[in-house]
C-alpha cells in the first residue's frame, strides 16, 4: 500500500528566515515559493511550509496510489483521517497516526 517516502517538512512562520537558516547548515536550496521550500538531500526531500507550526513539527509524507484503501486501513487500525486536497502534484490524504502524529500520502497525478 505505501510505496516509499516521499518528503518530510515542517510548517513554519517565517519562510525567508527559516530558509536561511537552512541554507546556513549547507542545505542547497532547490524549489522555492512563498510558501513551500525544498532542499534535495541524498536520501529524500526536505521542505519547509509557510503556516503555523504544528505539535510535534515535522510531517511525514509518503506515496501511495490508493489513497481509499490506504484511509480505510487508517480508519481500522484507529488513526484519524483528517481528510484530503489536491496539489499540483496529486491528491493528499492527511492522517494522524495514534500518537497524533501527521501524515501525508500523496497520489502522484
Amino acid at each position: 500500500m505505501i510505496e516509499g517516502f516521499h518528503t518530510i517538512w515542517a510548517y513554519v512562520s517565517d519562510m525567508n528566515q527559516a530558509a536561511a537558516f537552512y541554507e546556513g547548515l549547507g542545505m542547497e536550496k532547490g524549489y522555492a515559493s512563498e510558501w513551500w521550500t525544498e532542499f534535495a538531500l541524498p536520501t529524500g526531500k526536505f521542505a519547509l511550509h509557510k503556516g503555523e507550526p504544528q505539535p510535534g513539527g515535522w510531517v511525514l509524507g509518503l506515496v501511495c496510489r490508493d489513497l481509499d484503501r490506504l484511509e480505510s486501513r487508517v480508519r481500522d487500525l484507529g488513526g484519524e483521517v483528517r481528510g484530503r486536497h489536491e496539489t499540483p502534484n496529486g491528491v493528499v490524504l492527511e492522517f494522524r497516526d495514534l500518537d497524533g502524529n501527521t501524515v501525508q500520502a500523496i497520489s502522484p497525478s
